[in-house]
């Protein structure tokens, strides 16, 4: 993951919902299975 992406991540996570701020901490620590997961999957991944 580009280090500009992970920190606009983590610049606007204070403003995510609780469900937002979950999918975006997968987001940050699996980046690269992220990127190839679809929206379903990525948001059933912390569920």
């Amino acid at each position: 993951m580009t280090h500009d992406l992970e920190a606009r991540i983590i610049e606007l996570m204070p403003e995510f919902s609780k469900g937002q701020k979950k999918i975006a901490q997968f987001i940050l620590e699996h980046g690269e299975k992220a990127a190839y997961m679809t929206a379903l999957a990525l948001g059933n991944s912390w569920a």
